[in-house]
């Protein structure tokens, strides 16, 4: 008989793998990067991400992917901005928060730094979304649309007629 594993066990390998695929494919998370504007590599990098993925989902794709990457560093980053106001906060080492994310060491790279000793760019400005519309939400916007194919239609004509609203 086989042994299945626990989701909990399972999920933390499918998210330290994710995310160590992730920092290999710096074009993903790197703004720096020379071909981080190039949508055929990116995509080729993304490609990777989405194969690790469906070992442990096997209905992922780049939806999925994109929504989960972009969750694990919005928690991140929660966590992150802690750190970092707890460190200008703080007149002792011991008052310095401890994140308590367990995979928080595992996307310190995103933000330059490999280790919390390193990474002195307690900045609110890097990797801030500009807009209260994000990809989690373009993600659950395609998949009603993908199941409501009447949805689109209505939304098309609803364009024709009112041109002005929808540009």
């Amino acid at each position: 008989m086989l042994e299945t594993v626990p989701p909990i066990i399972s999920q933390e390998h499918f998210i330290r793998a994710l995310l160590t695929a992730y920092k290999e494919h710096s074009i993903l998370w790197d703004k720096n990067h020379p071909q981080y504007r190039n949508r055929t590599e990116r995509s080729k990098a993304l490609q990777e991400l989405i194969e690790i993925s469906r070992r442990y989902t096997p209905e992922a794709d780049e939806d999925f992917v994109k929504v989960k990457v972009d969750s694990l560093r919005s928690t991140f980053r929660r966590e992150w901005r802690k750190v970092c106001l707890s460190k200008t906060k703080a007149t002792e080492s011991e008052d310095v928060y401890k994140p308590t994310l367990w995979y928080y060491n595992l996307l310190l790279f995103t933000v330059g730094g490999e280790s919390e000793e390193n990474n002195e760019k307690c900045d609110d400005s890097v990797d801030t979304p500009k807009t209260s519309w994000n990809r989690e939400y373009t993600a659950i916007l395609i998949g009603l649309l993908k199941k409501t194919p009447l949805l689109i239609r209505e939304c098309f004509k609803f364009c024709a007629v009112e041109k002005e609203s929808c540009l």
